[in-house]
Parts: C-alpha cells; sequence; structure tokens
C-alpha cells in the first residue's frame, strides 16, 4: 500500500512469494534448511510448510527481508564479495526473528 491505495495485488504477491520450487538445493546437507524460490523472491526461513521470510538477493549482499506475521521488514546493505562474513543473511535474521518473540 501507498499513501492508503492498493499498489500490488494482494493476490500477486502472495503469489509471487510462494515457493513454486521448495528446496532449491534438495541433496545439500539434511541438517541445513529447505531454501524455497518464488518468482524472484527467496524463501530462505519456512515453518509447517509456509513462508515465515522472503528475501530479496542483490549484488554484494544486499538483502531486502520481510516477515509479514511480524510487521517487519529488514535490509542488509552489503558486504564485501572479497571476504567472509560472520553470518549469513539469513541467520542475523533468525536471530532477529527469535529476539521479536
Amino acid at each position: 500500500r501507498w499513501d492508503g491505495r492498493q499498489v500490488v495485488s494482494a493476490d500477486w504477491i502472495r503469489e509471487s512469494t510462494w515457493p513454486t520450487v521448495e528446496d532449491v538445493n534438495p541433496d545439500d546437507d539434511p541438517s541445513r534448511p529447505n531454501r524455497g524460490y518464488g518468482y524472484q523472491w527467496w524463501i530462505p526461513v519456512m515453518e509447517d510448510g509456509k513462508p515465515v521470510v522472503v528475501a530479496g538477493s542483490g549484488y554484494g549482499g544486499q538483502f531486502p527481508m520481510i516477515a509479514r506475521e511480524k510487521d517487519l521488514v529488514v535490509v542488509f546493505n552489503g558486504w564485501t564479495i572479497h571476504e567472509g562474513t560472520e553470518l549469513s543473511s539469513t541467520q542475523a535474521m533468525q536471530r532477529i526473528l527469535s529476539a521479536a518473540d
């Protein structure tokens, strides 16, 4: 919504952020959670088969992440592409979500 007006239909938002691919890497370590993918949205956190977090993925670590049920938007604004990070943005978001509970 922008200024009280629905800009993108609620149906499109639901459809585009639902995992059309439930696990993009089914052969990875089974202890890692499945990462789904919708229409240009990654779904890094799922619970009971439903998306908890949807995320965009930009160059160099720019990640907007949305947790609708928590009414929360978090933007990670990059990292150096030549060095590792202490936490992935998904791990950081999971810590934020657990702190919000």
